[in-house]
């Protein structure tokens, strides 16, 4: 998927503005690479074009244990943006992010992750 159709399904899925809808892309992709680790982030980064590759490297090794509350707190804090927004951003990002990689490499990226997580509704 190139990088104008994500941030045109994340523009979409959250009704902002495409200039918003890419801040939080790369404020979600960025606060994802320190919960997987850099192992996980850089195996997602391969299936995605420059800039949301950018976004995943470069990560510590180590991934960073925290829930999804967290998560997106520290989304919103990296966009700029309210939480609720972010929230919904969040889900608008892994929704467009399993578009976009092999369902096999998403799907392993998640299991990683916390239960909290997994009640997305990005499938």
């Amino acid at each position: 998927m190139k990088y104008d159709e994500i941030i045109a399904r994340v523009a979409e899925r959250t009704g902002l503005f495409e200039g918003e809808a890419e801040t939080l892309t790369r404020a979600t992709l960025a606060t994802l690479a320190e919960r997987i680790g850099g192992g996980e982030a850089r195996d997602l980064a391969v299936h995605l074009p420059g800039p949301p590759q950018d976004a995943l490297l470069p990560t510590k090794e180590q991934a960073e244990v925290f829930g999804f509350d967290e998560f997106v707190n520290r989304v919103a804090e990296r966009s700029g943006r309210d939480p609720i927004v972010s929230r919904s951003a969040v889900d608008a990002v892994l929704a467009t992010l399993r578009e976009a990689v092999p369902p096999a490499e998403f799907d392993h990226a998640l299991s990683n992750l916390p239960s909290d997580f997994h009640r997305l509704d990005v499938r």
